[in-house]
């Protein structure tokens, strides 16, 4: 089945009415061309935007084009897709409509090119820009055209989003064609009276919204046998580990851990020691061998001092 296609060229999405964001930018005085250099900046305006539901952002996800499905506009996600997460609650309020976007719109934000008639505008080395009040594309250099911005037409109101993050089933098992999008991202909207609390996408340990790397962390077969008091799940399947970013489940939340291979460690023999720490990491060129045991540390930090907690066993078979 065939999907609308959303490109990023700025490592985030986000979803956001014009209205709504224009009266939001005035509110707050910012009257800059550039806003998402202020919204990064400004820890208080951006929770602001995000309590106030003047957008919601989708960061830290790999550059690329996605699969994109809105509930009530667009078919779900069929069975040759895996759902790899669902997060909801997220505040939005819309007025006449919303954008999903690439966050690069915000770099230089001009609401006028949102809206009107089609029309394009032509750049350097044959690139071409298109702008319209439900479409923005882009065209490079070798004419490859990448959606940046698509509209809906969703009614006013104050929503709850629900975010969910899908991969290909067979994702990785075949070369991949050019042009194949194996990730993607589905969307829907509860109404609500009123915004009752606010849930930051960007600061929260709760959220992994990076399909791209997720989808290969369900890639062999592998076994988690945790210590009892650590309370931690392996969810992976069939993983290639090689290079990849891996994530712990945690009495069932997200905990964003990250392995990061220990490279002085496997020359020895028997158990290899990995840390998982918080935040992205390049992991360490290393294979983990199939058939042996390995033990998972934790690395925690307090006053410059760090603690390593051993969080329990993976064996490979």
């Amino acid at each position: 089945m065939e999907y609308k296609k959303i490109s990023t060229c700025n490592y985030g999405l986000c979803l956001f009415s014009m209205e709504k964001m224009k009266a939001f930018l005035k509110e707050e005085g910012l009257i800059s061309r550039k806003p998402l250099v202020l919204l990064q900046k400004s820890r208080n305006i951006f929770l602001n935007s995000i309590k106030t539901g003047a957008w919601f952002p989708i960061p830290q996800i790999d550059s690329g084009e996605y699969a994109l499905s809105v509930e009530g506009f667009d078919e779900p996600f069929d069975d040759e897709w895996e759902e790899l997460f669902s997060y909801d609650g997220f505040n939005l309020e819309v007025i006449n409509g919303i954008w999903v976007s690439d966050t690069a719109s915000f770099l230089d934000f001009d609401p006028a090119d949102f809206e009107g008639e089609g029309r394009e505008i032509k750049g350097n080395y044959g690139t071409v820009r298109y702008n319209s009040s439900c479409l923005r594309w882009q065209k490079d250099m070798a004419g490859k055209l990448s959606n940046s911005d698509i509209w809906y037409d969703l009614s006013s109101g104050k929503y709850l989003v629900t975010i969910r993050g899908y991969a290909r089933k067979d994702a990785g098992k075949a070369p991949r064609k050019a042009g194949e999008i194996t990730s993607g991202f589905r969307f829907s909207f509860l109404k609500t009276d009123a915004f009752t609390e606010c849930r930051n996408p960007r600061e929260s340990d709760d959220y992994e919204f990076n399909v791209e790397w997720l989808q290969y962390s369900y890639a062999g077969k592998v076994h988690w046998l945790p210590k009892k008091e650590s309370g931690i799940k392996w969810p992976i399947r069939e993983p290639s580990l090689k290079n990849h970013f891996l994530t712990l489940l945690e009495d069932g939340r997200k905990c964003n851990l990250t392995i990061k291979f220990d490279s002085a460690d496997t020359e020895k023999e028997g158990v290899t020691r990995c840390r998982v720490i918080r935040g992205v990491m390049a992991p360490k060129d290393f294979m983990l061998e199939s058939g042996k045991e390995y033990t998972l540390y934790e690395s925690k930090k307090t006053f410059s001092k760090e603690k390593i907690i051993e969080l329990g066993k993976l064996v490979l078979s």
